[in-house]
């Protein structure tokens, strides 16, 4: 942008014009880079304009020169700490839940965004938290609250569950139902939002399949689906999605690798399943392995669970070794897993409470209106 400069009728450069005409500019300026102040460019144009058209009957004290440039320096070293102090904040920010306002340079509208920070870019002095993909300047975030950290957790200490057979549960995050579950321990895998521990050799009762979420419980249907998946000898064809089930009529969707499976005098279905990831926080007891956890799929399995105790073996299978009594140890983690349970299932009936109080009060105020 030009910005021509007039001089008095004596010929004498006015200062107050000149540096009115800078302040303008820079004005203009801030307005097209979106900020309501003055940079510290804008402060060394204004130096510098004020050495080159002083008046020379009265020109600058070396005192003024010297204070400016120590305020321009001052300036600089403030601008350069600010920009450290809001890149160290961002990285503090990674894994945490943020609210902030992102502007819309197209239509100059804020839009609030909301979500994990997944990473921090830093551009010239700027800093951004990168939100749901998009690049939010960390001035404008006004809310952070504490989420889950994927670099603050750690694998390593859950690896003494390798090999052993343990009981935990699966759950359904949109109804809230858990299904206790009991397998070998395989390996370890990181979610997005917790860990889980891999199982192998899970007795289950196969309720229906599972198809974009809904479940098909038609006999016919999960008969002809299991059938068509064992049919395939290779491991990583024999993937199936099922919803499991227990004895209080709880429905779980899971995806697992599909060992074998069994008609039951009562007509449902039970299978044997590998691959079956369970929250490690959801484990509540723990066994001695049996050995047997390496995977499997592979057709002709006796469906019989990898368990410690055998107690999983088909009903008249020879052999099955008894269960030992249990420890009083295994006892509390029982009662453990039971509180873990109840509490969970009292959270998802308190959901359900406000949905149908919210609907009540949606409906009154259409009533009303």
């Amino acid at each position: 942008m030009a910005v021509s400069y007039a001089g008095n009728s004596s010929g004498i450069v006015d200062n107050n014009a000149f540096v009115q005409q800078i302040i303008d500019k820079g004005k203009a300026d801030a307005s097209s880079r979106n900020t309501g102040e003055l940079g510290k460019e804008d402060f060394l144009n204004l130096l510098v304009l004020q050495l080159r058209y002083q008046d020379p009957l009265n020109p600058m004290e070396d005192k003024e020169f010297i204070a400016q440039m120590a305020q321009f320096s001052s300036l600089e070293q403030m601008q350069n700490m600010n920009a450290s102090v809001n890149a160290a904040k961002g990285f503090s920010m990674i894994g945490k839940y943020v609210a902030a306002t992102l502007s819309d340079e197209s239509t100059g509208l804020n839009q609030e965004v909301e979500g994990h920070v997944e990473s921090v870019a830093i551009s010239g002095s700027k800093t951004y938290v990168i939100v749901d993909g998009k690049q939010v300047p960390i001035e404008n975030v006004y809310s952070i609250s504490d989420g889950y950290n994927p670099l603050s957790s750690s694998l390593s200490a859950y690896t003494g569950l390798i090999g052993y057979n343990v009981k935990g549960a699966v759950y359904d995050v949109s109804t809230g139902e858990i299904v206790g579950v009991t397998g070998d321990v395989a390996s370890l895998a990181k979610g997005t939002y917790e860990d889980y521990a891999i199982l192998n050799g899970v007795s289950a009762v196969i309720a229906g399949v599972s198809v974009n979420g809904a479940m098909v419980s038609d006999r016919a249907k999960l008969r002809e689906y299991l059938e068509g998946v064992d049919a395939k000898t290779d491991a990583k064809d024999r993937h199936v999605e099922v919803f499991v089930t227990d004895s209080n009529g709880a429905n779980v969707p899971i995806g697992a690798t599909l060992r074998s499976f069994a008609l039951e005098p009562d007509g449902s279905y039970s299978a044997v399943l590998d691959d079956v990831a369970i929250p490690v926080t959801s484990v509540a007891v723990i066994k001695a392995g049996a050995g047997d956890s390496a995977g499997a799929g592979a057709p002709g399995d006796s469906g019989a669970t990898n368990g410690a105790n055998g107690a999983d073996a088909p009903d008249g299978e020879a052999g099955a070794p008894e269960e030992a009594p249990a420890s009083p140890e295994a006892l509390a983690s029982e009662d453990a897993l039971a509180r873990f349970v109840a509490a969970t299932e009292s959270m998802a009936a308190s959901v359900a409470e406000f949905a149908k109080y919210s609907a009540a009060q949606s409906a009154l105020a259409a009533y009303g209106s």
